[in-house]
């Protein structure tokens, strides 16, 4: 698995330039970080071609894939007959049959005997040149600043909040994650 995005990216997004003794403990960090997420979603984000077989009982023209984001759809087929590429569309998250498509398919009712076959590409490529969502990449960038601020001052690990001379502090541990990362990987991935 590659990390989400590079140390280089880290810097530009925070605006911060790492001395060199502190570059390689945040590549750990991204790489830790970069596991969390696809820990969390279930799969790689690295793209790549992906094969879903679906085999129930259903009646549906839309199929959602467990493998989001869809760059291109490769091939749809049933019972191992190549869908046209007239006769579908494709989003990000989902590949649906057309009505005229369906009207000649049994209204889209498949039975377990029915074979269909997804085969798409998915995901993002990473590094300088990739195409990860800025939110997603900035995001993650803020948790690994979170986690060195952390690493730095052991004390904080003791507080959630707290105040000297009339200035308050909050120290957002798993909260970045919880309120903007999840979010974030509902609305690209899930």
């Amino acid at each position: 698995m590659k990390a989400i995005i590079t140390v280089e990216q880290y810097e530009r997004l925070t605006n911060q330039k790492l001395e060199e003794s502190k570059k390689e403990f945040a590549k750990v960090l991204i790489n830790v970080v970069s596991d969390m997420i696809e820990s969390h979603i279930g799969y790689d984000l690295e793209k790549q071609d992906r094969t879903e077989i679906i085999q129930k009982n259903i009646k549906i023209n839309r199929f959602w894939v467990k493998y989001p984001p869809i760059n291109s759809v490769i091939s749809v087929s049933i019972n191992e007959k190549v869908v046209k590429i007239e006769d579908y569309i494709n989003t990000t998250k989902k590949i649906e049959l057309t009505d005229y498509f369906c009207s000649g398919c049994n209204n889209c009712t498949f039975t377990k005997e029915d074979k269909i076959v997804l085969k798409y590409n998915s995901g993002f490529t990473f590094g300088d040149n990739g195409d990860v969502p800025y939110d997603l990449q900035y995001y993650v960038a803020m948790m690994i600043r979170d986690l060195i601020l952390l690493q730095e001052d052991p004390d904080m690990q003791k507080y959630s909040n707290y105040k000297i001379n009339d200035i308050a502090y909050t120290y957002k541990d798993n909260r970045i994650f919880n309120t903007f990362i999840i979010p974030i990987l509902k609305g690209l991935l899930m």
